[in-house]
C-alpha cells in the first residue's frame, strides 16, 4: 500500500510593502514559488509568482489613494494564506493625524496572559482609516476606525509592556504622538535560555539578547580563570561572549558568529587556555582578532580593566580562585561600568595592587574566607559585601545594588559557565543575576526574590543545570 502525503499547509501571509497611487506594482515576499493574487474587492487586478527566494512584484494599474488592496499567496497544492490587506497612500495628501493633548489609552482589565485596552477616539483630522496597536514598538494588530476596545492575549505573567495606539488616515498617513500606556501583567513568569550542552546555552543566550554585533568575545567553555573579568567590557561593547574548546573552535559558536555578522573577536586569556588554533579559525571566518592576556588570571583582569576606556571611582575585586562570586557581581559591574579585579585570599596579587591606585573605593565580594581582612585593609575605601555562603552573597550584591528588581537571571552556583555568558545579558536588562543549586532553592536566594518583588525569571541552562522544581519554585514564591 503507497500513501502519498498531502500538503495542506497553507502558506505564510504575505509580506506587502508600501503601494501608493503611483505605483505600477505591488511588491513584497511570500512562500518561495507560490503564485500572488492581487485583488480590489473580488475582482483580481495583479497576478504573479515568488521567486526562488520569496520575492515578489506584481504589475498593476495605478489606483485611487485609500484603495484597499488584498493580496494572497497560493502554493503548488493550492493551499491559499490568510489576506494581507494594504491600503494605497494617496501621494498628495501628507498630512498626519494629530491626536487632541486629552487623547489617553488605559487598561479595563488585566489579567496574567490578557489586559482589554480602551482609549479615546478622537483626532483632529476626520477620516481616520483605522488605528494601529504597537507592543513595545512592535505592530501588533491594526482595527477598524470605529474600534475603541482590544483584548491584547498571550501576554507574559509578571512582564511590563508599553502599549501605544495611532491614527491612520485613508492616504496611509500614520499619527506620532498617540497615547501611550505601561502595564504590567499579573503572576510570575519563567522561561529558559538553554542548550545541549555549555557552548549552545550560550548560544541560545546570544540570540535571545543580540539580533546583531560586532564583537564578540571568546572564553574558555572549561575553565573559568581568564574570563571572570569580562562582562564589564562585554557589556562595554554590547558584545555576547561565547564559548570555544582550548584547542577548536566549537562549530556552535562558529555558527552564532556568522548569525551576529560580527566583524571582531576579543579572546580572553592566552594561549594555554585558548590556543592559536582558536585564533586562526576566527581568522578563517573573516574576523579581526584580538586577545587581551596577561602572564596569570590577575594579570589579564588588569589588562580587561584598562580596556574599559573609563576611569570610573570604584573597582570590584573579587576572589581569583573560584567563579562565583565575581560572576554574581559581573551584572551590576557591568552596568555602572565597574572593573573586576582578582585576588588572593592572603594577598593582594602585585598587578591588582598597582591598578588600585586608580580607584578611590572598592566593593569586596565575599566573606573572609575568601578575602581576608589584611587584603581589605589594603585597598581603598573599600566595603565588603557577602553572605554565609555563595547563594547568600549574590542575593547580598543584589541587595546593595537594587532596591526593586521585576525581572533577574538565575544560574546554578556550582558551574561557572552559564552565569559567565549570562552576566551580560542580565546587564543588557539591568537585571540581578542570582545563583541557585541545581535541585533547590536556597533560602538566600527565595528571601532577595521576595524583598525585590522578582515576578519574571530567565533560567540560564538546561534542566541538568538547574531543575524544573527549582523554576517552580522560584513562580510560586
Amino acid at each position: 500500500k503507497e500513501i502519498t502525503v498531502k500538503d495542506v499547509t497553507p502558506p505564510s501571509t504575505p509580506v506587502v510593502n508600501e503601494v501608493n497611487d503611483q505605483s505600477t506594482a505591488v511588491s513584497g515576499r511570500a512562500e518561495a514559488g507560490s503564485k500572488i493574487d492581487v485583488k480590489v474587492g473580488t475582482q483580481t487586478i495583479g497576478s504573479g509568482t515568488t521567486d526562488s527566494a520569496g520575492n515578489f512584484s506584481v504589475g498593476i494599474a495605478k489606483q485611487n489613494g485609500g484603495t484597499i488592496l488584498k493580496i494572497t499567496a497560493t502554493d503548488a497544492s493550492g493551499n491559499v494564506s490568510l489576506t494581507k490587506e494594504t491600503t494605497v497612500r494617496n501621494t498628495e495628501d501628507i498630512t498626519k493625524p494629530v491626536w487632541p493633548a486629552s487623547s489617553t489609552i488605559f487598561s479595563k482589565e488585566i489579567g496574567e496572559t490578557s489586559v482589554i485596552l480602551s482609549w479615546t477616539k478622537a483626532t483632529d483630522e476626520s477620516g481616520v482609516s483605522n488605528y494601529e496597536l504597537y507592543v513595545d514598538g512592535s505592530l501588533q494588530n491594526t482595527l477598524p476606525s470605529n474600534q475603541t476596545e482590544y483584548r491584547l492575549t498571550n501576554l507574559k505573567p509578571g512582564t511590563e509592556y508599553e502599549i501605544t495606539v495611532e491614527a491612520v488616515d485613508a492616504s496611509v498617513n500614520r499619527s506620532v504622538d498617540g497615547p501611550k500606556l505601561i502595564i504590567k501583567t499579573l503572576g510570575t513568569y519563567a522561561e529558559r535560555l538553554a542548550g545541549k550542552n555549555r557552548y549552545t546555552t550560550a548560544t541560545s543566550i546570544s540570540q535571545s539578547g543580540w539580533e546583531k554585533a560586532d564583537t564578540v568575545i571568546i572564553a574558555r567553555g572549561d575553565d573559568f580563570p581568564d574570563a571572570l573579568a569580562g562582562a564589564p567590557l562585554a557589556f562595554k561593547l554590547d558584545a555576547p561572549i561565547l564559548l570555544t574548546q582550548k584547542g577548536s573552535l566549537v562549530q556552535d559558536t562558529r555558527e552564532e558568529i556568522k548569525r551576529l555578522g560580527a566583524k571582531k573577536a576579543i579572546i580572553l586569556g592566552g594561549t594555554g587556555a585558548v590556543s592559536v588554533e582558536v585564533q586562526d579559525s576566527l581568522a578563517q571566518v573573516g574576523l579581526i582578532v584580538e586577545r587581551i592576556s596577561g602572564k596569570n588570571r590577575y594579570e589579564t583582569a588588569v589588562e580587561i580593566a584598562k580596556r574599559l576606556g573609563e576611569n570610573p571611582q570604584k573597582a570590584i575585586v573579587a576572589y581569583g580562585m573560584n567563579f562565583p562570586d565575581a560572576l554574581a557581581v559581573a551584572s551590576f559591574a557591568a552596568q555602572n561600568g565597574y572593573p573586576i579585579l582578582l585576588t588572593q585570599k592572603d594577598s593582594l596579587p602585585e598587578a591588582t595592587k598597582k591598578l588600585m591606585n586608580n580607584f578611590k573605593e572598592t566593593v569586596v565580594i565575599g566573606g573572609t574566607g575568601v578575602v581576608s581582612e589584611n587584603v581589605m585593609n589594603e585597598l581603598p575605601g573599600s566595603i565588603r559585601l557577602s553572605g554565609k555562603n555563595r547563594f547568600g552573597t549574590a542575593a547580598t550584591i543584589a541587595k546593595h545594588f537594587t532596591d526593586k528588581s521585576d525581572k533577574a537571571f538565575v544560574a546554578t552556583g556550582m558551574q561557572f559557565a552559564d552565569a559567565l555568558t549570562g552576566a551580560v545579558l542580565a546587564a543588557k536588562n539591568e537585571a540581578p543575576l542570582l545563583l541557585v543549586q541545581p535541585e533547590k532553592l536556597p533560602s538566600e536566594t527565595s528571601e532577595i526574590v521576595s524583598g525585590l518583588e522578582i515576578t519574571n525569571f530567565t533560567i540560564l541552562g538546561g534542566s541538568g543545570a538547574i531543575n524544573n522544581s527549582v523554576m517552580e519554585q522560584l513562580k510560586s514564591n
